[in-house]
């Protein structure tokens, strides 16, 4: 199952029998199959104006699917140069949530996929995605936990792109550290070099000391034409999400500590407390354990 969680507007108020909407479609799917499926909730990571739908559904799928079928929040992160000037907080906020009640997550940086227009960019991010989640029998949350984010402390995992393994660093970011990956799944061609595993693990900057050597489920796509070729998709674990996520953290603070949009998130019920604790949140169960992935 999947959902999609977007307004054309980009804005969101808390009406309830909007919310009593999707959580009457959330709870009749669920129980059609007996609790027992995964869902996908896909988001904004940096959502709209901080009204939290998004979180608020993560909640809700949480309640009606118990502990019957695994939770994921795909978040699309948007490039840093440019969005709301809310959205570091609005991340903050929405990665708590996204820790709380989830099995995991997924993000995808727009920044990280080249394209010349929206539905080529679409096309790609869909392209990888189906690929890094297709098991054997399917598409498979399950296998793909197991695979990529088996550590409940160590459970978000990043999706890339590239049309041939020569440009894959072009496509991850300048900022990655050495020796930092966990865990990944790659998928290449059927024609793909013998070699490809340790290139890609070369171009992730190798990894952590503690993991290893088989941390990378390399699977070869069995071309449907002679020119049917979609490059290597690749999901990886690696400790580059506490950097990223610490950049959200330095952006949010700085703003909370100065009361920046504080009367815009007041009207959600949002005080300087409430992203302060967030905060703080995300920093301990996110960004530390990232953090001590790399030196262990």
């Amino acid at each position: 199952m999947r959902l999609i969680i977007k307004r054309s507007s980009g804005y969101v108020d808390n009406d309830p029998e909007f919310l009593e909407q999707i959580e009457d479609t959330l709870r009749r799917e669920i129980e059609y199959n007996d609790r027992s499926l995964d869902v996908v909730i896909v988001h904004s990571l940096a959502g709209g104006t901080g009204g939290g739908l998004g979180s608020r559904v993560m909640e809700m799928a949480r309640e009606q699917l118990g502990r019957h079928g695994l939770l994921t929040a795909l978040s699309i992160v948007a490039d840093p140069l440019g969005g709301s000037p809310m959205r570091s907080i609005n991340e903050v906020l929405a990665l708590q949530r996204i820790e709380e009640v989830c099995d995991f997550g997924i993000f995808v940086e727009n920044s990280s996929f080249k394209a010349s227009s929206v539905k080529e960019l679409n096309s790609r991010i869909a392209t990888a995605i189906l690929d890094t989640l297709q098991s054997r029998s399917g598409l498979g949350l399950d296998d793909f936990q197991c695979v990529v984010c088996p550590m409940p402390t160590l459970k978000f995992a990043h999706v890339y792109s590239s049309k041939n393994l020569e440009s894959l660093r072009m496509h991850l970011p300048a900022a990655r550290l050495p020796n930092s990956l966990i865990a990944a799944r790659a998928v290449v061609s059927s024609a793909a070099e013998s070699s490809v595993t340790e290139k890609i693990i070369s171009c992730l900057g190798g990894r952590v000391s503690w993991n290893g050597p088989y941390n990378v489920d390399l699977r070869r796509r069995l071309p449907r034409s002679k020119t049917d070729n979609h490059g290597i998709s690749l999901a990886v674990n690696w400790t580059y999400t506490a950097r990223m996520v610490n950049e959200l953290l330095e952006n949010a603070t700085e703003k909370a500590r100065h009361g920046a949009f504080m009367h815009h998130f007041n009207t959600y019920g949002i005080d300087q407390d409430t992203i302060f604790g967030a905060i703080q949140a995300v920093e301990q169960t996110i960004v530390t354990p990232y953090e001590m992935a790399s030196t262990n």
